[in-house]
């Protein structure tokens, strides 16, 4: 079940859904929230070569750190007011500004998806 913008708002007054900072009316649509990216972003620093595989990540391994690999293969970046221009292929992590947290009382599933501008948008 797709939970409506009122019942959105309702589960967050009743702490189902924790959003912090709280986002502001406007943000809401029929049936989702506006989350702001932040401007701190990290680009994938690994050059693409033919014939070469990229790199599998396996967080499921005893041992895996999200810290380790993100040192080691990423870049740390900050947008500035013009955005990131993200080309074809390229990979960048990103971070919502408000911190998103689903009680497991609540029993309440959500997702995120990314929205573009237009094709080839500035982030």
């Amino acid at each position: 079940m797709v939970l409506t913008d009122r019942e959105i708002q309702v589960a967050i007054r009743e702490r189902q859904i924790i959003i912090g900072p709280e986002p502001r009316v406007e943000r809401y649509s029929s049936t989702s929230v506006d989350l702001l990216l932040s401007s701190n972003i990290r680009t994938w620093k690994t050059d693409r070569q033919p014939g070469v595989d990229p790199l599998t990540i396996s967080p499921g391994v005893p041992g895996y750190s999200h810290n380790d690999v993100a040192e080691a293969h990423t870049e740390r970046r900050v947008m500035g007011e013009s955005g990131y221009l993200v080309a074809p292929h390229d990979f960048l992590l990103g971070w919502t500004e408000e911190k998103v947290t689903l009680p497991t009382h609540s029993r309440i599933a959500a997702r995120v998806e990314g929205r573009a501008r237009s094709p080839g948008a500035v982030f």
